[in-house]
């Protein structure tokens, strides 16, 4: 394997559906201080501009941080009830 396929595989790009809306998420790879980092964004085109972030060491929780930075963000607005919020968050 090249190490460009490794390399690659450090950024992700997808859609998946939330509360029936169609959201997309990125992930890419950031150095702070000399360490590989995660950066995360998850948005809902065509529902809201909110855009949920998030940054961690982990590649495999980012999306969910930044998803669940998205719902606490849409919750705040009113998009996605209380209840709504507290169900992805037990389930995530």
């Amino acid at each position: 394997m090249s190490n460009y396929c490794v390399i690659n595989r450090l950024w992700k790009e997808d859609e998946v559906l939330l509360m029936d809306h169609y959201c997309n998420y990125s992930v890419k790879p950031t150095f702070k201080k000399f360490e590989l980092y995660f950066a995360g964004n998850f948005w809902c085109p065509g529902w809201t501009n909110i855009k949920g972030e998030a940054l961690t060491r982990s590649q495999s929780s980012v999306v969910n941080k930044a998803t669940g930075d998205f719902i606490r963000k849409a919750q705040a607005k009113g998009l996605i009830t209380d209840e709504q919020a507290n169900d992805w968050f037990r389930s995530n």
